[in-house]
């Protein structure tokens, strides 16, 4: 890719392949308790097989990926984080009677927002957003993270979190911060007394 630093595109290829791998990977135990799951997997879920929750095929993704991939097609196709064109996005992929769509996601690309719903959908699709704003202007993709959430989890823990994850990620992608640097992100984000505290505790724990 002319113009493109070799060590971003690495990184974000990795990231990329990441949510893809880990999603599928995920699927496998979805929903499963996790001792249930170090009983089977006493190494972690490694190979990517059949099976799982929903009977994938290996590799398979779910709608988190799906949705990612939605999302990913619009920033590319716009250029931009284009909030109407990524809404239309995920409400065709949802009409495509897709194997699964979380309860908050579904209400929330129907009109019926939830509000008192934490769950972490829009979170699980976010990861394009942190590759495309790698070289971009962080206050604006930070604001897009946000923007993303509400389309279907208008929660400001749903917000807060979307929006220190893509920073982690732009700052590992796009600056080539190693672990201590994203953990010190995770970090500074904690001591954010306006950061919802279901955030913080999380970020407090990782860094």
């Amino acid at each position: 890719m002319s113009g493109v630093d070799s060590g971003v595109l690495d990184r974000a290829q990795g990231c990329w392949l990441g949510q893809l791998a880990g999603d599928s990977l995920g699927s496998l135990v979805e929903f499963r308790h996790a001792a249930d799951i170090a009983a089977q997997y006493p190494d972690g879920v490694r190979d990517l097989a059949d099976g799982g929750t929903w009977g994938t095929i290996a590799g398979q993704p779910t709608d988190d990926s799906e949705m990612a991939l939605a999302l990913a097609r619009s920033l590319v196709a716009r250029g931009t984080y284009d909030h109407a064109d990524v809404l239309a996005a995920y409400q065709a992929w949802a009409a495509s009677d897709p194997f699964d769509i979380g309860n908050t996601t579904r209400a929330g690309l129907a009109g019926y927002h939830a509000p008192e719903s934490q769950a972490n959908g829009a979170l699980m699709r976010i990861s394009p957003l942190g590759i495309f704003g790698a070289r971009r202007d962080p206050v604006e993709v930070r604001a897009w993270a946000r923007a993303d959430a509400r389309q279907t989890h208008i929660h400001e823990v749903c917000q807060a979190a979307n929006e220190v994850f893509v920073t982690a990620l732009v700052t590992a992608i796009g600056q080539g911060a190693g672990a201590a640097e994203v953990l010190a992100v995770f970090a500074q984000a904690a001591a954010d007394p306006a950061l919802p505290e279901a955030v913080r505790a999380c970020l407090a724990a990782a860094a």
